[in-house]
């Protein structure tokens, strides 16, 4: 009876290790696609999807905390985050999750987008800190000539350098909803990021 166990382990294992294997494979590898002052995008093919997902990443001459406080004063992301046309916290459940609502502004005649989402810090120290946003379709009414968002995750990461600078990770992938070309978003999706993380840096300095 004691040898269960092993004999478990023992069938467990190989199966185990093929998963893991057939994840990885599933993950598309990143393509850079800009690399400009100081800040660099990469994208790819994201599984099931015609739209790109991005990483993009830059040093940020601020410590952990002073980014932390800026991705957390939501009421300001009109001033640095590309598109956004307004942002409103609607919940902060305590100091780590907090749900906001924004619109994203689109050029004529497309419609302007809305998200609800979910910011979430799941790890915070001293050297790194990182954060998740996922979007809460169903938490608010639809609103009328606004198109809902109803896919999107991202995550912020940031690493500690030294004590003045930060190594800045973002990674995103959403579906827009309505009718927008494929090719437009993922134009897009290369500037978004670039002034996004370029005005962060000003806003920080």
């Amino acid at each position: 009876m004691r040898q269960k166990p092993r004999i478990i382990r023992t069938i467990l294992l190989p199966i185990v290790l093929i998963l893991l294997i057939c994840m990885s494979s599933n993950e598309k590898p990143w393509i850079k696609e800009l690399d400009k002052n100081g800040i660099t995008i990469y994208l790819r093919d994201y599984q099931g999807s015609q739209f790109k997902e991005f990483k993009a990443m830059t040093i940020v001459k601020a410590p952990i905390k002073n980014i932390l406080n800026l991705l957390t004063d939501f009421k300001s992301y009109p001033k640095w985050v590309f598109g956004n046309k307004n942002t409103i916290m609607f919940e902060k459940k305590n100091n780590e999750d907090f749900i906001y609502y924004t619109i994203v502004k689109s050029p004529k005649p497309v419609e302007d987008r809305d998200l609800i989402i979910e910011f979430k810090i799941v790890e915070l120290s001293d050297k790194k800190c990182s954060v998740t946003t996922i979007t809460l379709p169903k938490y608010l009414k639809e609103k009328p000539g606004i198109i809902r968002v109803k896919q999107f995750i991202g995550t912020w990461e940031l690493v500690k350098i030294n004590e003045t600078e930060t190594l800045v990770t973002t990674q995103c992938h959403s579906e827009p909803g309505g009718e927008i070309p494929a090719w437009v978003i993922n134009y897009m999706i290369v500037t978004g990021p670039y002034e996004t993380l370029g005005k962060m840096k000003k806003m920080l300095k």
